[in-house]
């Protein structure tokens, strides 16, 4: 069932931000998927659970312009 979890959370950061290319949206699942298990991981991956356990908050967050969440008159801050 990873594959479908993984495939619907790449259509959210998409839709969070369309500009957003295929390599960039691997980064983001592969960088803000929880660290599960007592096996290390190294340089992020291991054989047993791939990258982790995905964030689907965390991945969406970090894929939306954050000048949208900032209060308007930071938008116009000069």
């Amino acid at each position: 069932m990873a594959t479908p979890h993984a495939a619907g959370l790449a259509a959210l950061i998409w839709s969070a931000n369309p500009a957003l290319t295929n390599a960039q949206v691997t980064y983001i699942l592969t960088s803000t998927a929880e660290k599960v298990g007592p096996v290390g991981y190294v340089n992020g991956w291991n054989e047993y659970l791939g990258y982790g356990r995905i964030n689907a908050a965390a991945a969406v967050w970090a894929a939306m312009p954050h000048h949208l969440y900032l209060p308007l008159w930071l938008n116009n801050w000069p």
